[in-house]
Parts: structure tokens; sequence; C-alpha cells
């Protein structure tokens, strides 16, 4: 009877320690999907409208790294007079698909440092003039992509300034190129 319950227990012990065998994770296995970045530069143009400068043209250079969902870029751009701006902005894709797989629709967030040098036109005993400051807003665009390491994007960029005096906002359509590497 010993015997019998002895290779009872070990074969029951067997079967449960094959099972858990069968089961074990491994770290390879924790890996659900590997997601591929594509580091970026690009060119931009466009305008921006503000209360001091009515649709003046705006360059950018761009950088910076995107999967299929998400994509950061840091931006300086200026009007290459008095307006110049250094900005980090994330884009989240809502729509993929479009135009044969090749486009997507975006929204995002954007912030950063700017300075704007204007001329005062107001009595000079007012407060001093402050020449830099930061922004924060938002954009929505699409992004179509022309071929398998450029795309084209078309946004429409629009921040709230602080700590400028002769600036509240800045706004305008956007067009980028943009070359992955």
């Amino acid at each position: 009877m010993k015997r019998a319950l002895f290779g009872l227990t070990l074969l029951s012990a067997l079967l449960i320690g094959a099972e858990l065998a069968s089961t074990q994770i491994y770290a390879q296995d924790l890996l659900i999907d590997k997601i591929e970045q594509y580091p970026f530069v690009g060119i931009t143009a466009g305008y921006a409208d503000t209360l001091d400068l009515d649709q003046e043209g705006i360059g950018a250079l761009r950088f910076g790294m995107q999967n299929n969902i998400w994509r950061t870029v840091f931006t300086l751009e200026s009007n290459f007079g008095e307006y110049q701006a250094l900005l980090a902005e994330v884009d989240r894709t809502l729509v993929a698909g479009l135009f044969g797989g090749k486009g997507r629709i975006y929204l995002g967030v954007a912030g950063g440092l700017i300075g704007y040098d204007s001329v005062q036109t107001e009595n000079i005993d007012t407060e001093p003039l402050e020449t830099e400051g930061y922004a924060y807003g938002g954009s929505a665009g699409l992004m179509y992509y022309l071929s398998d390491q450029i795309d084209l994007s078309v946004e429409y960029l629009y921040l709230v300034t602080d700590k400028i005096n002769t600036v509240d906002h800045i706004g305008g359509p956007m067009i980028s190129l943009h070359y992955f590497f």
C-alpha cells in the first residue's frame, strides 16, 4: 500500500512538473511587439499670424523620431527677422490608412521658447517691452508618404504666448517635408 501511494504521489509530481515546465515563460516571450522607430530631419515653410506679424512667412528646421502611432518633433523656426522659436511637438495618429495606406490624420500638442523683437509703438513710459517668453498650444494635420523615406505633412499650428507684451498668439498653416534615415 505504501508503495502504491508513493508511486501515485511520484506520478502526480512528475505530471504536475511536466505541466509546469511546458507553461514556463521565458524573458524573450515577454516582448509583445517590437515597434520600429524612424528618425527624421525636415524643413518647414508656412505663415504666422500674430498681432504684430500680419501673415508673415516662417521657415523651420525639424528633427525627430516617429513610429506608426506617435511622432516627436523638435523645431527651430524663424521669420528671418524679429521672430524665433524652439518648439517641441508630440503628435498622435488618429486615422491611418488613408489614400491607399499612405495618409494619416494626426493631432498634437506643442510648446517651447520664443523670442520676438518688435518695435514698440506705444508710449515709451509704459511697462518695459518683453521680447522672450514661452508658448504652448496644439496642431492638427495630414501626413502623406511620398516614398519609403519622404513624407509630406500639412498642418495648422496654434500657439498661445506668455510673457511677451505685443504677441498673445501665433498660428498658421505649415507644410513640411521629412526625410527618414
